[in-house]
């Protein structure tokens, strides 16, 4: 049985991301410092644009927009996605610790691939099985967004519109939109038109997003959403390939209170075995795992390096889900702990990072997983992995919050 969203109001609040990064060579970085940010390079107050050129910026982290509290800012690009591709909190010794990797330019953060800062996936995360979405009787081929590519969605490559940003005792706020109704080239994209709204707030350590999605047809809605923050590796760089470090250098400890896992890797359609084993052993981030050793049990037990670990929340490996996933990364040389905390939408994550040296780790956090719309004939096998409904009219919400914080 799929998850059916019926109508209700219409909410003000929405959600916040993160970006992607540029293709290179790795190269080894000598001595790990933490990355700083000085303060002539940031400019003095937020500011939006409607300009379709990236305005020029002193910062060269790509921005559109910023928004910033005492000892933390966050940089946004609605042009681009909406990603947020800059997120820094000041660390007690008054360096800026990046939470997000940042990508050097705005060639960089455009490239295919791109692993920088944190991108949104919506109407849907991973890829669909040939390109063509079978749902509710009839077959849809959908059109490559502008990386020639079917996969992740389509709002992260359009540009979006700010409606309005602020300040008040809650902290900064900037809000946009993004609407596929009437657009012919998004409608190939996906074919069922939507309007998705998301809102960043900046308070005291943290950065909170708030999405809302309305299906504008007149038919259900097939859909799913995730966040793909990428965070920096090790801890205290900008995550860039030059940056990166053999992993036996790495001293960062992932936690996640996810109960079942396969650690198998995508299989050739992209969707995970049937049910998911309770986590246990060197998968099991409840109790703590450092990052260079998850990355050896990964490589030991497929045979290639890197990530791709497939995490549910539920109560048995094809169960109900039992609330929303929070994952952390703390380096205890930094005495430093960033945080994701989602709300109970977000049940399901692949964990990625890409080949070794990895300057950078991915928890892919969101309503579904791999291959959920690729079952149109097995309801069950749908509902499983994640495939929701917005009915005619009707809204769906989340949100999900990144942390910092200092443990000395």
């Amino acid at each position: 049985m799929r998850t059916r969203v019926s109508a209700r109001p219409a909410s003000s609040n929405f959600l916040s991301q993160w970006t992607s990064r540029a293709s290179g060579a790795l190269v080894s970085a000598p001595l790990i410092t933490p990355c700083i940010v000085t303060s002539e390079s940031i400019p003095s107050t937020a500011s939006s644009t409607t300009s379709s050129q990236h305005p020029p910026r002193p910062d060269s982290v790509p921005a559109e927009q910023w928004l910033r509290r005492p000892g933390t800012e966050a940089a946004l690009t609605p042009l681009e996605g909406f990603n947020c591709s800059a997120f820094r909190v000041r660390l007690p010794s008054g360096q800026w610790l990046p939470a997000l990797s940042e990508a050097p330019d705005w060639a960089a953060l455009t490239a295919r691939p791109s692993f920088y800062g944190n991108p949104l996936l919506f109407p849907f995360a991973y890829g669909v099985a040939g390109s063509r979405l079978r749902y509710a009787g009839q077959e849809h081929p959908l059109a490559p967004t502008r990386w020639q590519r079917v996969s992740h969605g389509l709002v992260r490559d359009h540009a979006w519109s700010v409606e309005r940003s602020w300040e008040d005792n809650t902290g900064s706020h900037v809000r946009a939109t993004i609407s596929s109704e009437g657009d012919t080239q998004k409608l190939a994209e996906y074919p069922f038109p939507f309007h998705l709204a998301v809102t960043y707030t900046l308070s005291g350590q943290s950065l909170t997003l708030k999405a809302e999605a309305r299906n504008m047809g007149d038919a259900p809605m097939p859909f799913g959403f995730a966040i793909h923050p990428y965070i920096p590796l090790p801890l205290g760089t900008a995550g860039t390939p030059a940056t990166a470090r053999p992993s036996a250098e790495l001293d960062e400890i992932v936690h996640c209170d996810a109960t079942h896992v396969s650690a198998d890797g995508p299989s050739p359609g992209g969707s995970p075995p049937p049910d998911l084993a309770p986590a246990q052993g060197a998968f099991d981030l409840r109790v703590g795992q450092p990052v260079a050793a998850l990355l050896a049990a990964q490589e030991a037990h497929r045979g290639r390096s890197g990530l791709f670990l497939t995490y549910a929340k539920r109560a048995t490996g094809s169960g109900p889900r039992s609330g929303g996933l929070t994952w952390s990364l703390t380096s205890p040389r930094l005495g430093a702990t960033i945080e994701i905390e989602a709300s109970p939408e977000l049940w399901g994550m692949v964990l990625f990072a890409p080949n070794e040296p990895t300057p950078v780790i991915s928890p892919v956090i969101g309503t579904c997983l791999p291959g959920f719309l690729d079952y149109p004939d097995d309801p069950q096998r749908s509902a499983d992995l994640g495939q929701l409904e917005l009915a005619p009219g009707a809204t769906w919400t989340a949100s999900a919050t990144m942390r910092v914080r200092f443990d000395r």
